[in-house]
């Protein structure tokens, strides 16, 4: 995450692995279908096979449109605004809940039926068609409402004409969320003075900048977090507990980079990796547990993941089931799909009641559940 050439940023990266919590086995959406592939070919036909979607946008653009390449760059920056919009390959659909979680994922925005995506997501989306096109052009940091920064090729000003030698580098600002025509300047110093008045004028000149990956990821982890307060339709494409779980990662991981320590999603991820995602203790061992050496929840930590550990070494005996498979539905070897988490598994044992420890029934919130501890509870591979 710490690049200094905007071209050279990793956002796809970044953002693409928040989706690998909510993939499910039928979802494409992985980092490599959303990165770039191998090579172009020139033919639409083996689209899907050949092409990963965001380059597969780039040879749309350039099939339908074969002078591109002979466009001004402003020209080229608001026809790739139009084009996205037109094929609904960006923004939001009639009638989609503006704070639905899956529109945070730039997996689901490319991969999914709709292709809903809010400003974030709608904005890299843009950026990286732009610059398969020639053009320079990264998210830049503006608040509330992300919007893209397009510079064109290096030595020439945005009508295409070359600059002078001591000539200043040229910018323009696009709106693609709501429009495929260039924002003035102008008008976005004047929004930022409306947001506060306070701001002085390098604050100003700094929310106008290029962002970097890593500020793109916590802002998307934010707005992760928000949509769950927010969201008012019902999930589709996407776990919430999954969708939680990435963005507390994406918080704690990032806030590391730049040395902060922020207890609060801390604490929140451990609670998510303690109630549903367990088998990930060796990763929580590896990055978390080393930044929370010093402060008061680290002894509760360490001892949790040792827990973990010593249930995993324990060696199952046998023991007499007479009179107790009349409550069993499932047999060991069935093989199931989670209607929750949607995950693919195999039985490989089971108990008429929960037997683990009293410490993990109160972490998982076993007596919690309808039919608390007295109930079978299958191991599953």
């Amino acid at each position: 995450l710490e690049y200094d050439s905007p071209n050279e940023q990793p956002y796809e990266w970044s953002l693409g692995a928040l989706d690998l919590f909510v993939l499910t086995a039928s979802r494409a959406g992985d980092i490599e279908d959303v990165r770039r592939g191998s090579g172009y070919r020139e033919s639409l036909a083996d689209q899907e096979q050949i092409f990963t979607k965001l380059d597969f946008y780039v040879t749309c653009i350039r099939q339908d449109h074969p002078g591109v390449d002979e466009l001004s760059p402003r020209n080229k920056a608001t026809l790739v605004a139009r084009y996205l919009k037109a094929r609904e390959w960006t923004g939001m659909r009639d009638g989609r809940d503006y704070h639905n979680v899956e529109h945070n994922f730039l997996g689901v925005a490319l991969y999914g039926e709709r292709h809903s995506s809010l400003p974030l997501i709608t904005v890299i989306i843009y950026c990286y068609v732009a610059r398969g096109l020639g053009l320079r052009a990264a998210p830049c940091s503006f608040p509330m409402h992300v919007h893209a920064l397009v510079r064109p090729p290096r030595g020439y000003d945005l009508d295409g004409d070359l600059l002078d030698a001591d000539g200043e580098d040229p910018a323009m600002y696009m709106d693609p969320f709501h429009s495929d025509e260039e924002v003035p300047l102008s008008s976005l110093k004047e929004q930022l003075r409306l947001i506060s008045p306070q701001f002085t004028d390098a604050e100003v000149e700094g929310f106008l900048l290029e962002s970097n990956a890593r500020d793109i990821t916590l802002r998307c982890a934010r707005n992760i977090f928000n949509s769950q307060r927010s969201m008012e339709a019902p999930l589709e494409d996407v776990d919430k507990y999954n969708a939680m779980y990435g963005a507390a990662w994406a918080f704690v991981l990032v806030f590391k980079r730049i040395g902060l320590q922020p207890l609060e999603h801390v604490a929140l991820l451990m609670r998510l990796f303690l109630e549903n995602s367990t088998h990930d203790v060796g990763l929580i061992e590896k990055y978390i547990l080393p930044l929370c050496a010093g402060i008061p929840d680290y002894n509760q930590y360490l001892n949790q993941c040792r827990d973990i550990r010593r249930s995993d070494e324990v060696k199952w005996q046998g023991r007499d089931r007479s009179g107790k498979n009349a409550v069993i539905k499932y047999k060991v070897g069935q093989v199931f799909q989670h209607k929750r988490y949607d995950y693919i598994a195999a039985i490989t044992g089971w108990d008429s009641e929960c037997s683990s420890s009293e410490m993990w029934i109160r972490q998982m919130g076993i007596d919690r559940l309808p039919k608390g501890r007295q109930q079978p509870f299958y191991h599953v591979l």
